[in-house]
């Protein structure tokens, strides 16, 4: 049985969990790097790796798990509909957040459209971080920037400027969520 949740709780929620340091942040990059680097010289194929966008110091916890998931559920979901097999996968699930990254044997270009598309289109899609990087080891870039879940303007800027509190970003994330009616608290 699930019921309404008020944002107190929802904000409560999304608190809970330990605080990373810079230096966590760092070494998650690196190790990220390194299994990035690992795929690529045994599969010589594309990569997806699939984050979370959360500001703040908390950025694992068992709602940001369960919006990861649902992630994760959206991803397989874009594979199969375009019969794109996984070579390899890896999960992690630290402080730093819940990470996923594999290796696929499709189309770089065509993955990096339908992960914009969800990220652009899915109810919790806006905390999405979905890279594709191409065999050659690139980045595949958005054409247009993301915008910011509180002022519309670029998100790049915004975080790089500061422009917003912590305390905004984390009510317009709960927000968000709150609105996808797709966590379902019991």
């Amino acid at each position: 049985m699930s019921y309404t949740i008020d944002f107190k709780t929802l904000l409560t929620r999304l608190n809970e969990g330990t605080q990373v340091e810079l230096n966590d942040m760092m070494r998650c990059r690196e190790h990220r790097a390194m299994l990035q680097n690992v795929l690529f010289e045994k599969y010589h194929a594309p990569l997806l790796s699939f984050t979370l966008n959360i500001p703040g110091p908390i950025k694992n916890n068992s709602l940001l798990s369960d919006i990861f998931y649902i992630g994760i559920k959206s991803i397989n979901a874009i594979f199969n509909n375009h019969q794109i097999h996984i070579l390899q996968e890896h999960y992690s699930n630290e402080i730093t957040g819940n990470e996923y990254i594999c290796a696929f044997d499709g189309n770089a270009d065509d993955v990096k459209n339908e992960a914009i598309t969800l990220e652009n289109t899915h109810p919790l899609g806006r905390l999405f971080d979905i890279d594709i990087i191409d065999p050659k080891g690139h980045k595949l870039s958005r054409q247009q920037y993301r915008s910011c879940l509180i002022c519309n303007k670029q998100a790049q800027d915004c975080a790089r400027n500061r422009t917003h509190s912590i305390e905004e970003m984390q009510l317009a994330i709960l927000k968000l969520i709150k609105e996808s009616n797709l966590i379902v608290f019991k």
